[in-house]
């Protein structure tokens, strides 16, 4: 009480209050009752988390003037703990993947939050050779498919591999790309390794056919690589490009000067004479052309423009790599064996190059365009693109896949005919990463599980297992199909 007579309530309890004035003395009793909560609100709601992960709960209590009440216990409780759990301290744990409501009550008030808790994925990364598949999984490399030239890493070349076996050689790789018959990739100590077929020198070595075993490219350090059919191209540490193997006067390898095969790494040249070497962030290979973004987001293309896939308005060989947007950024693209697909700077979907089947997805399957030509939009934002020999598939922003093209070896994913524009893929998936290549398609799903649909043989039929999912019966699946590990 202040000497005003103020009588403030500290804590719950009684007090007997005594005033004097003028020797004349009177007293009261006071008590002190709890004040009535409320509302309780749980902060920083709702919750998304992933399998193990722990948050500490904070509920806030206050009274009618939203004043906090301090000393209240809360009770915390969970409508499903086998998704997420609470304990009495609040602590909430992630346990499997769904959607839980955590709720707390503090008196007769009561908050809830919803909680949903995703599958904890694998640091992963798809790989499509012609052929084999492989897949990058916290530096392990899984392989499956062909390896007549040892391009599965098991150490030796020999029978088709019907489901994925693992890498013998003992190295850990943050990447891996793979073409025709070889397969490359970048370790965590960014040495660049590759091995299987070599008859174009695109394992970086003269004098060898093939090799099982992984071969040391050159000693220098690098990022990250990509492989087209028979040739590759290397991001070093400072994102300068290099390209070695299958060469010709298309300058698949980027480098103005030289028409030839090359077992040593040669730097891709700027589009402009004069002008320091392209920072690159991501590349991506075709059949006989390469993509990439700079770091400034800018598009950069080189190699074969027979069928219009450097977006230069003709098909006519280019000396020096070219942007089909100057000056403008983009945010995604991907290659196919003739063709590429990105989002415009405006964001609308394109394509160029072959149109064979209608996997530009323009709704023709007309001449091929030297110009990006518009998607038929399904009503959806796509976010990756990548595309094979006839077909063409995408992820849209929710994660599902749509696919368009030939469906002649059930490359759509889902039973039907070709289709000159995006059809979705069947199953109700969702996936973080696609890719493709010649007849076939694989997906890592939100779960991290890997699918895998379309052709799992050669053209002579001769199945391969290169879809990974143990059936050496099946020549191809038109539905996604998990691989069998």
């Amino acid at each position: 009480m202040s000497s005003a007579g103020v009588v403030t309530g500290l804590r719950v309890g009684t007090v007997k209050i005594t005033a004097e004035i003028e020797g004349v003395a009177g007293e009261t009793t006071v008590t002190v009752a709890e004040a009535a909560v409320a509302r309780v609100i749980i902060l920083n709601g709702p919750y998304d988390l992933v399998v193990g992960e722990v948050r500490f709960l904070v509920a806030s209590v206050v009274d009618n003037e939203g004043l906090p009440l301090l000393g209240r216990t809360p009770t915390w409780s969970s409508s499903n703990a086998a998704i997420a759990s609470v304990d009495s301290e609040g602590n909430l744990s992630a346990i499997a993947p769904g959607v839980a409501t955590v709720a707390v009550e503090v008196g007769s008030a009561r908050a809830e939050t919803s909680v949903t808790v995703h599958a904890a994925t694998a640091n992963m990364e798809l790989a499509m050779g012609r052929n084999h598949t492989c897949l990058l999984q916290n530096g392990e490399v899984w392989c499956w498919g062909s390896n007549a030239y040892g391009q599965l890493g098991t150490g030796a070349s020999g029978a088709n591999v019907y489901a994925p076996v693992q890498s013998t050689f003992g190295l850990a790789f943050r990447s891996l790309s793979a073409g025709e018959d070889h397969t490359c990739g970048v370790t965590v100590d960014d040495e660049l390794y590759c091995w299987g077929r070599n008859d174009r020198l695109q394992l970086g070595r003269s004098g060898i056919s093939s090799s099982a075993q992984p071969i040391l490219v050159v000693p220098d350090p690098f990022a990250f690589v990509t492989s087209s059919y028979r040739f590759n191209c290397a991001a070093d540490l400072q994102g300068h490009a290099w390209c070695w193997g299958y060469n010709s006067s298309d300058r698949e390898l980027g480098y103005p000067g030289e028409t030839n095969y090359s077992s040593v790494p040669l730097q891709v040249a700027s589009p402009v004479d004069g002008m320091q070497p392209i920072e690159f962030a991501w590349l991506s290979g075709g059949l006989n052309h390469t993509c990439g973004l700079s770091s400034s987001g800018e598009l950069i293309c080189w190699g074969y423009n027979g069928y219009g896939q450097l977006a230069t308005g003709d098909f006519s060989a280019r000396l020096r790599p070219t942007s089909p947007f100057p000056g403008l950024t983009l945010d995604v693209f991907g290659t196919g064996e003739n063709h590429v697909c990105a989002n415009d700077p405006s964001g609308t979907s394109v394509c160029w190059g072959e149109s064979t089947m209608g996997k530009l997805g323009n709704g023709t399957a007309g001449a091929n365009r030297s110009n990006p030509v518009q998607v038929s939009n399904p009503g959806v934002a796509f976010v990756a693109f990548t595309g094979g020999i006839q077909h063409t598939c995408a992820l849209d922003s929710s994660g599902a896949a749509w696919c368009w093209g030939s469906n002649a070896r059930g490359q759509l994913g889902r039973p039907g005919p070709a289709s000159e524009v995006p059809v979705q893929v069947a199953g109700d998936l969702t996936f973080t990463q696609i890719a493709a290549r010649e007849h076939q398609t694989c997906a890592i799903a939100t779960d991290g599980s890997v699918y895998c649909w379309g052709s799992n043989a050669n053209d002579s039929t001769i199945i391969d297992g290169r879809l990974g999912i143990g059936r050496p019966d099946l020549v191809s699946v038109d539905v996604p199909t998990a691989v069998q590990f």
